[in-house]
């Protein structure tokens, strides 16, 4: 009993050791020091035809051999366990409809392409560029530069979108859209003078633009289908003393108003809820796009 006993000890132990051995052989080669990738920013250039460069890209989604690493907030330094030569790609990340917890690579921007060399306890700078894919479809664009302005007030508001060439007020250009509501007005609102055939299904829809206001703006969506117009509100954007860029996701509205409407018109409002200031809202370089 105690022969076998010691053979069992024996044998389960040798099988352990070698377990160990084969464990340490392939641990040994093994990077255990990260290299560093560092992105201070990521350039953006919109390409002819397509408005205005205007960004505000706020993280890196990075891969590396098409393997993804993380997202990050920029500016950024990211150790990776990988040394030598590799693909890297890197999308452009946003923050969806504004709110930092939905961030998002942005579809509609191409990722950046390349290789870099990475070594242990060294740091790889990175510059990337980005642009719009090729396929991107801009329904609506809106820049203030032309003679006239592409949206019309509705019967019930009190005022108009206007154009402002006031140095002070404009965002870039020679023109940025304004309204500015006297203290008596109630609503302003205004939407799009032309109709568009927008994504319901399978697509992606956004609209994007610069603003600076002092008061509350809700923006939505018109639905028009058989001579019924059905309004239907998707964003409020908070008050802001600087200009700001949003990217508002219009795809869950309009796969939730696919089945009764043909076609869409985009609305901005505005209630006066603004103590003593009478309310000024600026715009800028409204961009409707889609797949």
């Amino acid at each position: 009993m105690n022969s076998l006993y010691l053979n069992w000890r024996f044998f389960f132990f040798s099988v352990l050791a070698g377990f160990l051995i084969i464990s340490c052989d392939k641990f040994d080669g093994d990077q255990t020091i990260p290299s560093y990738i560092k992105i201070d920013s990521i350039h953006f250039t919109a390409g002819f035809g397509n408005g205005s460069s205007s960004a505000k890209i706020t993280d890196a989604w990075i891969y590396v051999d098409d393997e993804l690493i993380g997202a990050f907030q920029l500016p950024a330094e990211v150790p990776v366990l990988k040394k030598g030569k590799h693909d890297i790609r890197i999308k452009a990340g946003i923050k969806m409809n504004g709110i930092s917890g939905t961030r998002v690579d942005y579809p509609f921007y191409q990722p950046y392409t390349g290789s870099v060399y990475l070594a242990e306890d060294s740091v790889s700078t990175i510059s990337p560029s980005v642009t719009y894919y090729d396929g991107v479809v801009f329904s609506w664009m809106e820049s203030f530069e032309a003679g006239g302005v592409s949206m019309e007030k509705t019967s019930r508001s009190d005022t108009i979108l206007d154009k402002t060439s006031d140095p002070q007020l404009v965002f870039e250009g020679n023109y940025s859209g304004i309204v500015h509501m006297k203290a008596h007005d109630t609503l302003f609102e205004c939407a799009t003078i032309n109709t568009y055939s927008l994504p319901t299904l399978g697509g992606k829809c956004f609209l994007e633009l610069n603003y600076k206001t002092n008061n509350r703006v809700t923006i939505g969506l018109f639905g028009e289908s058989q001579g019924q117009v059905v309004q239907s509100a998707v964003i409020v954007l908070n008050p802001s003393a600087n200009w700001n860029k949003i990217y508002i996701n219009l795809t869950p509205k309009l796969q939730e108003m696919y089945k009764d409407v043909i076609v869409f018109k985009v609305f901005f409002a505005a209630l006066n809820d603004n103590d003593g200031d009478t309310p000024l809202l600026l715009f800028d370089n409204i961009k409707l796009l889609h797949f």
